[in-house]
């Protein structure tokens, strides 16, 4: 049976303090029915999202630019939130970033895999090239040339 089905063959439901609490002491037997199937749903996709987030990574090439310097910085990450912070709260002292702080993001490409991203990294760096970066982040639909050339 579903989950809708199960919970919909609930005769009648006396609401308690826990875990809803005050929320739901108001509310008839059908709506509370109906609030339970709504918060089932949303644990049983927020699972499936932690699930889908847990093996399914994804990798990132960034593309971070500091007016400071007037330079673009080009990197891979698995988690490009935490990679930006480090960057802008000096976690490496000796880094080339460290001195260009703030850092913003300019372009991200978002990789099936870790090897994939390396290789774009490695391409957009082998370009030695400000106007191809510029370029990357002009026209985004130049990415799915290189997510096709780098496939695994």
């Amino acid at each position: 049976a579903s989950p809708a089905a199960f919970f919909m063959s609930v005769k009648s439901f006396e609401p308690s303090p826990e875990p809803y609490g005050e929320a739901l002491r108001n509310l008839s037997p059908c709506q509370i029915k109906s609030e339970i199937i709504f918060r089932f749903f949303l644990l049983q996709n927020f699972y499936y999202f932690s699930v889908l987030k847990t093996y399914t990574m994804l990798y990132h090439v960034y593309i971070i630019f500091s007016e400071k310097i007037n330079k673009y910085y080009i990197g891979t990450t698995d988690d490009i939130e935490r990679r930006i912070e480090e960057h802008n709260n000096i976690k490496y002292t000796d880094s080339f970033t460290s001195i260009g702080i703030p850092w913003k993001l300019a372009f991200n490409i978002i990789c099936q895999s870790s090897s994939q991203a390396y290789k774009i990294e490695k391409h957009i760096k082998a370009m030695h090239s400000r106007i191809y970066i510029e370029n990357l982040i002009k026209h985004p639909e130049m990415t799915v040339k290189l997510l096709d050339k780098y496939k695994d």
